[in-house]
């Protein structure tokens, strides 16, 4: 029959018959059968389309999707070579761009056509074809179920799957939550509906979805529902494979976090069943891997190498079965990497070692693998390379490790989901940087890895806030474009219900467009940007500072960047005329985290500072005398791991009054990275002090709503405050103490003093706060102030005069610097005061004096408020020496009852601490040793 007879009862009879001789010729499974078909069919539609386009009309696509149309395309797609997968997504988009917008079946075509797109990103792990099916995903959705319930509920099922990839690569939490509720819609409308045959399928689905946000928020909740839906759907079909797989994985997530063996016992049992009978399913690796898992709890609970002999030999036939292309395989390969090592452990055998290297070594090197699974491979080899000594591969494999970390974020989610998918690379930068000098590297080797590897977070923000406005070379197009897509990503998200509300339609109002719209717009400036350092020459800021720039940066003062890690610890110094490093070998990581948990701030903890970190770096940059009259030499402290909890600036034996102490050397100030020196630099401070009037934003919290506590010296200490701004020609407002007040008055303020409670959250530092008069309902986060953008207002001065704004308490988030100091420099404040934990009301005012009254005398300048804060922090330490410590007495005179009780001696220099911090100072017994009222004080800035 010719297909270009007109007439649809001539289409859908020749579709049919095309589609019987097919399923004919397809049974004996030769290929070029299925390509002709193909070629058959697309220059078919091909022909009909281009003659519609004259005619007007158009031919039966309700035909061609009734008939063989879509079914021959599936199959097709689902060909192993990727080049077919490719002709079949190119098919379908010529379909969908030759079918008209109100065709009913056009649903369908987008459906399948973001499935195939689907299946090529699980194949090659490309984003881009992620970021599309998620794109023609919508677009299906948004048409509502205009062609009866069953397609849209297909139609949203598919949908979800996009989403629940999406939320694995990037962990938007808001895609999750999306993908929970869009499921529990369309297993609601499924149980009402008469079709109820697939039911099951939606409630696995859906079961896997809870678990995972289990995983993320740790509601165990979640995780009893996931089980309870999955035995559910299993009693519905006993013998689905499918959901019996994911009744295991949820058991063994059970056990693993709960310990209950009844559920490991259930899974090994259920996995065993299910690999045995169906070896040639396409989740038999997977269920393979939960084996695995399984049995290696057996072996950690029992100790009975038997059950590790056995995970191995699963994991091995786990990798065999995978695809050697396949994304996930890389997975197999580190679980199997890991087993291998810990029987090594067990009973060392160089082979095992050898082997499980071998296996990291192909994770890491699978570059379309997950990134979390190449990072994790990156791990394990430094640990294999530190028992063979072989430095050279630990390094390279870190290296290459690093440079993914800046892949794991995306621009357009919000900075919680950011900093949670950085909590599995803390420590890496680290790790290089130790293996680089432990390989032998040139120092400016390893420092480019801790530029590259920490705050990574901050970088991408630096990014896309650089200043294009001089930008002479670059396409005045271009530059337009970047501003449009800066501004867009800039806008606070909208707030969401907590019960993610589903629309029937997705119209361009619906959050899940607006989330669309910021997905999209974070693609395009990844190229934009790109584009524009192309076109000028400019460093991509999230790449490593060049040497030059590097040492340029020590113009005002050498740098100590100090590596802290199980390896070794360095100080890597930069100075105007040479990037050197200086070993300390007396620091010890592990001494660090004991000290960590004492009293950071007793005289025993800061000499133990300056003998094993301090007085090394002083020495060797020559600051060896104590400053006579005249200028005071400046260092910037840039620490990692676990020594950002320490008072680097307080280090020394004060109570000697020898000058062996950093105070009575240098002055200090700290940074998150040398990377936030240069580019706070890039500002010039005139512009920074002229490009508004000069205001002076003034928030006393005297009486917090919710606590207690009061602080009487706040008030007096903003009254201060605002006396000294009018004396520097500062207009001091002082409005509101509301979260809106502070917002709205920021952009116009060269100061911002805060004189009150912060809460620093110990699992989430982005939700750490200041504690302005609606802060249990509202209350200004370090997330809030990263969503702003100061930089056209250039502020100079942030002064946070409350408890620990500088505090990181979890060592999960230090590499990032996530707190409220830095919030304030990412916002574009060009200075920070705060602080390292809880400080005296009371002192808190004479610091503040003091270090306005410098600013006052010597101007509004980038030096003078360093040493506003160094000569107040001195001036406070010299009164407690002439109080506690007179001349001439070495050290200071105890009673003797507290030489016998250390507990007792921690105590007289400690302080009452409780959930919420308190700005108030507590000493026992009343006795003031007046230690803890100089030390948290710290500068970040340029």
């Amino acid at each position: 029959m010719d297909p270009h007879e007109r007439g649809q009862s001539n289409w859908r009879g020749w579709f049919n018959s095309l589609g019987t001789r097919l399923r004919n010729r397809k049974t004996s499974g030769a290929m070029p059968n299925l390509e002709e078909a193909i070629r058959i069919v697309r220059d078919t539609l091909r022909a009909e389309f281009e003659a519609d386009a004259v005619s007007g009309d158009r031919p039966d696509l309700e035909a061609w999707l009734d008939g063989p149309g879509i079914s021959l395309v599936k199959k097709y797609g689902e060909r192993k070579a990727i080049g077919n997968l490719e002709e079949a997504i190119r098919i379908e988009r010529e379909t969908v761009d030759a079918t008209p917008q109100d065709l009913p079946q056009r649903q369908i075509i987008l459906t399948q056509l973001g499935n195939r797109l689907l299946y090529k990103y699980l194949r090659t792990g490309n984003l881009e074809d992620l970021n599309e099916s998620i794109r023609i995903g919508c677009e299906a959705v948004q048409l509502g179920p205009r062609n009866g319930m069953k397609d849209w509920i297909q139609c949203l099922n598919s949908f979800t799957g996009c989403l629940e990839e999406r939320y694995a690569r990037t962990s938007a939490l808001a895609d999750l939550e999306q993908t929970i509720s869009l499921r529990r819609k369309i297993v609601d409308i499924t149980r009402s509906s008469q079709q109820v045959s697939r039911l099951g399928d939606y409630m696995s689905r859906l079961g896997g979805s809870l678990q995972d946000r289990y995983v993320r928020l740790g509601s165990t909740k979640d995780l009893d529902e996931a089980i309870q839906i999955a035995r559910l759907t299993i009693d519905g079909s006993p013998d689905d494979q499918l959901k019996k797989g994911r009744l295991a994985g949820a058991l063994i997530k059970r056990y693993s976090d709960l310990g209950s063996l009844d559920d490991l016992n259930e899974a090994i049992s259920i996995t065993i069943e299910i690999t045995e009978e169906n070896p040639n399913h396409f989740n038999y690796a997977e269920w393979l891997s939960i084996l695995s898992v399984g049995l290696s709890h057996q072996y950690k609970r029992t100790g009975d190498i038997s059950y590790l002999g056995e995970s191995i030999k699963i994991d091995r036939k786990a990798v065999d079965t995978a695809l050697s292309t396949w994304p996930t395989r890389a997975w197999s390969c580190v679980n199997l990497g890991h087993n291998l090592y810990h029987k090594y452990l067990q009973a060392p055998s160089k082979e095992d070692l050898i082997e499980a290297l071998s296996h990291y070594q192909a994770a890491l090197r699978q570059l379309n693998s997950p990134i979390a699974a190449r990072i994790e491979a990156s791990k394990a080899i430094f640990d294999i390379c530190t028992i063979t000594s072989d430095w050279e591969q630990a390094y390279e494999a870190l290296n290459m490790a690093v440079d993914l970390i800046p892949k794991l974020i995306m621009r357009s989610v919000e900075t919680s989901d950011k900093q949670h998918v950085l909590i599995e690379v803390a420590g890496l930068a680290s790790d290089g940087a130790a293996a680089a000098l432990q390989a032998g590297k040139n120092p400016l080797v390893a420092l480019n890895l801790l530029n590259r590897g920490r705050g990574v977070l901050a970088s991408s923000l630096e990014e896309m806030r650089m200043d294009v406005g001089d930008l002479r070379d670059v396409n005045s197009e271009l530059i337009e474009r970047f501003t449009i897509l800066r501004d867009q990503l800039e806008l606070p998200i909208k707030n969401r219900t907590s019960t993610y509300d589903v629309p029937e339609v997705f119209d361009e109002s619906s959050w899940q467009a607006e989330h669309m719209r910021r997905y999209e717009a974070g693609i395009e400036l990844d190229g934009i940007i790109h584009e524009i350092c192309k076109q000028t020459g400019l460093q991509d800021i999230l790449s490593a500072p060049l040497e030059n720039d590097l040492r340029q940066a020590a113009l005002r003062g050498p740098i100590a960047i100090i590596n802290v890690n199980i390896l070794r610890c360095d100080a890597i110094l930069v100075e105007q005329s040479q990037i050197r490093s200086v070993a300390l070998p007396k620091l010890q990581i592990n001494e660090i985290k004991t000290k960590a948990q004492q009293d950071r701030e007793s005289p025993q903890v800061l000499e133990w500072l300056w003998d094993v970190v301090a007085a090394p770096i002083l020495n060797a940059l020559g600051f060896v005398e104590p400053v006579p009259d005249g200028p005071w030499p400046h260092l910037w402290w840039i620490p990692t791991g676990p020594l950002c909890k320490f008072p680097l600036h307080a280090a020394g034996y004060h109570r000697q009054r020898n000058a062996k102490s950093v105070i009575d050397r240098v002055m200090s100030s700290y940074s998150s990275s040398i990377k936030a020196i240069i580019q706070g630099r890039q500002r010039d401070i005139s512009n920074d002090t002229q490009s508004h009037s000069s205001q002076a934003l003034l928030v006393a919290m005297q009486d917090t709503p919710g606590l207690s506590s009061r602080l009487p010296c706040a008030t007096e200490e903003v009254e201060m405050v605002r006396r000294l701004c009018v004396s520097m020609a500062v207009n001091p407002i002082c409005p509101g103490q509301s979260k809106e007040d502070v917002i709205s008055y920021l952009p116009h303020s060269k100061i911002f003093h805060f004189a009150g409670h912060c809460q620093t959250i110990l699992n989430d530092p982005s939700q750490s706060h200041l504690l302005l008069e609606d802060w249990q309902d509202d209350p200004l986060t370090v997330s809030n102030l990263l969503d702003m953008n100061l930089r056209k207002h250039a502020p100079f001065l942030a002064y946070l005069s409350a408890c620990g704004t500088g505090q990181v308490k979890d060592d999960t988030w230090i590499d990032e610097s996530i707190h409220l100091i830095s919030a304030c420099q990412l916002a574009g404040f060009r200075h920070a005061i705060g602080t390292l934990w809880e400080v005296s009301d009371e002192t808190c005012v004479e610091m503040a004096r003091v270090f306005y009254e410098v600013i006052r005398d010597e101007g509004m300048t980038d030096e003078s408020v360093c040493k506003g804060l160094h000569l107040a922090t001195r001036r406070l330490r010299n009164r407690w020496l002439d109080e506690e410590c007179p001349e001439g007495v070495q050290e200071i005179n105890t009673d003797p009852a507290l030489e016998e009780n250390p507990e007792r001696i921690r105590s007289c220099y400690s302080y009452e601490r409780s959930d919420l911090p308190q700005r108030d100072v507590t000493l026992c017994d009343d006795e003031d040793m007046g230690l803890l009222k100089w030390i948290p004080y710290v500068h970040f800035g340029v």
